[in-house]
Order: C-alpha cells, then sequence, then structure tokens
C-alpha cells in the first residue's frame, strides 16, 4: 500500500465512522457542547499516533515482526489476536449498522432487509477477501467522489445554520464533556487504525499522518456544529448527519431529494471502510487460529456479521445499548490494551534483537 492510499483511507475511515447516527447520539447526552467530545477524542487520538508511529518505527519490518511472532508464546499471541479480531468485527458491525439505517430505514423501508442486505454482505465479504491493496486501489480510485460529495453536502447546510444554538460558549460543562468520552470509544478507536494500515503502508510519516487526521477531525466537527445549529434540540431525533445535512438546499423537496445521489456517493466510503475492519478482523482470527482453513474463518466472521444484524441489532434502542452501553466500556480497555500491548512488545523485541546480534558478534569475534 502506497503511502497516498494509506492518507486516504485513513481520512475516509475517520469520516465514515462519524458521519450518521453518532452526532445524534452525542446530542442526547451533551446537548450543544456535543462538537467538543469530537475535539477532545481528536487530542487523544493525535497522543496515541504518537505511541502508535513509535512503535510502528520499532517492529515494522519483516525481521523484526517475525521475531516478535517467535518472542510471543501461542497463548498469549493467540489471545491478543482474537481479543483484536472480535474489536474489528465489532467496528466493521458499526457502519454495517450505519449502513442499514440509511438504506433500509430511510431509502428503502418496503423491502425485507434480510433479503437486501445479502448484497451488502457479498459487497463488504468480497472486498475483504480480495484483500487490503484491493480496497486501498478503490479508495483510490473514488476518492475526489465521496470527498467531493462531503465537501458539497457541507456547504449547502452552511446557510440553514444558527450558529447561536452553540453559544454562549462560556457556560461549557467541560467535566462533562470528558465523563463521557468511554461512552463513545466504539467510534474514535482511530489510533488503532493508523497502527493496522501503517502495518501494510510504506513511507508514511508522523507529520503528515497527523495533518491528515487533524483536518478529517475538524471537518468533521465542523459539520456537527452545523448540523446542531441547523435542528437544535430536534438532533436527537434526526436519521443523521450526512443525511439531513442537505435536506433543505436543493428545492426543499422532501419526496424525491435532489441530495440523495451525494449521500449515496459518502455511504461508498463506509461500504469501503467497513470492509477494512472485516479484512482485519478476519486476519487477527487467522493468526490466533493458524491452523484452521482460512476460507472458514472467512465463512465465520461475515456470517456473524449478518446474523448479528438481522436477528440482534432489530431495532435502534437494541444498537445503543450494545454500542453506547456498558459493551461501550469493553471497546474502551480493549483499544488501551492493545496499544500497551504493542507499546511492550514493541521495547523488549527490539531490545532483544539488539542482544542477540551483539551476542553473535561476541562470538564471531
Amino acid at each position: 500500500m502506497s503511502s497516498r492510499q494509506f492518507y486516504i483511507m485513513l481520512a475516509i475511515g475517520v469520516l465514515s465512522m462519524k458521519m450518521q447516527k453518532l452526532p445524534c447520539l452525542i446530542y442526547g447526552e451533551l446537548g450543544k457542547d456535543g462538537y467538543l467530545l469530537f475535539l477532545a477524542y481528536m487530542i487523544v487520538n493525535i497522543l496515541l499516533i504518537g505511541v502508535v508511529f513509535f512503535v510502528l518505527k520499532r517492529i515494522n519490518s519483516d525481521h523484526v515482526m517475525s521475531k516478535t511472532k517467535q518472542g510471543l508464546t501461542g497463548a498469549i499471541k493467540g489471545f491478543l489476536m482474537f481479543v483484536a479480531s472480535v474489536y474489528f468485527l465489532s467496528q466493521a458491525l458499526l457502519l454495517y449498522e450505519h449502513i442499514q439505517a440509511l438504506f433500509a430505514n430511510t431509502l428503502f423501508d418496503n423491502l425485507s432487509w434480510a433479503l437486501f442486505s445479502l448484497l451488502l454482505l457479498f459487497t463488504v465479504f468480497f472486498l475483504a477477501y480480495k484483500g487490503i491493496k484491493n480496497i486501498a486501489l478503490n479508495f483510490e480510485i473514488y476518492v475526489w467522489l465521496i470527498v467531493g460529495s462531503f465537501v458539497v453536502i457541507s456547504i449547502l447546510g452552511v446557510s440553514y445554520t444558527d450558529m447561536s444554538v452553540i453559544l454562549p460558549l462560556d457556560t461549557i460543562d467541560f467535566p462533562k464533556v470528558l465523563d463521557n468520552i468511554p461512552q463513545f470509544s466504539f467510534w474514535f478507536g482511530d489510533a488503532l487504525l493508523v497502527f493496522v494500515l501503517g502495518l501494510k503502508s510504506k513511507e508514511i510519516k508522523l507529520s503528515k499522518t497527523l495533518i491528515v487526521y487533524s483536518l478529517s477531525m475538524l471537518f468533521i466537527i465542523f459539520m456537527v456544529i452545523e448540523f446542531y445549529g441547523m435542528f437544535g434540540d430536534y438532533s436527537t431525533v434526526q436519521s443523521g448527519l450526512v443525511s439531513v445535512l442537505s435536506s433543505q438546499a436543493l428545492l426543499g423537496l422532501n419526496v424525491g431529494r435532489v441530495d440523495w445521489f451525494l449521500i449515496l456517493f459518502v455511504e461508498m466510503g463506509a461500504i469501503l471502510t467497513c470492509s477494512v475492519y472485516l479484512y482485519y478482523s478476519n486476519e487477527c482470527l487467522k493468526t490466533a487460529f493458524h491452523k484452521a482453513r482460512p476460507f472458514s474463518l472467512s465463512l465465520i466472521i461475515i456470517s456473524i456479521l449478518y446474523l448479528a444484524d438481522v436477528f440482534y441489532f432489530k431495532d435502534m434502542s437494541v444498537k445503543i445499548s450494545f454500542f453506547q452501553g456498558l459493551f461501550s466500556w469493553v471497546s474502551f480497555a480493549t483499544q488501551i490494551v492493545l496499544l500497551i500491548s504493542l507499546l511492550i512488545f514493541a521495547l523488549s523485541v527490539k531490545d532483544a534483537i539488539k542482544n542477540n546480534s551483539k551476542s553473535k558478534k561476541e562470538l564471531k569475534s
């Protein structure tokens, strides 16, 4: 994967994870100050991305990675890979539910989602099965269509935004904003996304990564402010950010809206990002159960995705209680544990390699 593809996938991945129902949920908890949670997470992830690049610098080579695999006991490695697989599958499921909310509940509410979703399931499975290079190429092909649609939607919403809704600024409850950080951890695992993409990328730089990530987050914060300024206290009952931001801009139609083509172009980013997380979930599971047949593991993952979507996440209340409830703390802990584990392994393996090389030199001398 080229560095250009890495930055494209990072930017669209960050936007796609946060562009639909998340702003509505956050407004329900924090009101007009909800956009500050995005800002708080941006700062946290900037720090974590620094840690990720430190880890990548120490382990991102074939030689070091092979030593890393040898240095880990089978049980520890298997457990960590299984945890990572579950985490990435939950990320893919979150995006899958986001896509369902738009297609099944808004566009095609008279069609059976259990049948219609098979087309989407095949799409994300096919992309994930073809590998990360193929996914990266699709991101590169459609980047201007996706990003351009994002920008046009944000511009169309500007004239309907009342900035007084988020004012005055001196009434901000910062402790409440910080208290809600773990509750929305599912949507903000950006540092781990940087790590898994960075393992497959060449010549990426920390400074450019931080610029791309910061600009992506600032852009989504701008859209969230627009959204809150447009709907105010009615933000919590909206179907989502992107699907309503430009609803009154073109001809003011509720039926046959002209802006739907822009929304569908944006959804391409969500589908591609879903396939990214599905791919990494599959890769981690194959590492955890290396003796099992890879295709069988792929079928297990895609079956879990489909069954959970159709039979468990039947309505919005179940989705909210899962992604925003107790399990959000599990996601929060998983992100921290995985990053700490990566940091410990990077430090220990690099030191072990240095000691081995010194020993070999001493033996030769």
